[in-house]
């Protein structure tokens, strides 16, 4: 499972794992098949991100890593 397929889980909540989702569905560029945790990490560093913080994103890949 991609981070993008497991971050649709949480588009619309209204925690910082909902604003994860909501800024990667406005993002054309994410890369929705990357499975990789340090690729996703290397992602976010490089854009501005915008009522989302790195320590979200974080957290969510920490999940991520032990959901899958």
């Amino acid at each position: 499972m991609s981070f993008y397929e497991f971050i649709q889980d949480y588009s619309g909540d209204d925690t910082p794992l909902g604003e994860i989702a909501n800024w990667i569905n406005q993002d054309v560029g994410f890369p929705m098949d990357e499975e990789s945790v340090d690729k996703i990490l290397r992602y976010f560093r490089k854009q501005r991100l915008e009522g989302c913080t790195i320590e979200y994103v974080k957290r969510a890949l920490y999940i991520y890593s032990n959901y899958c």
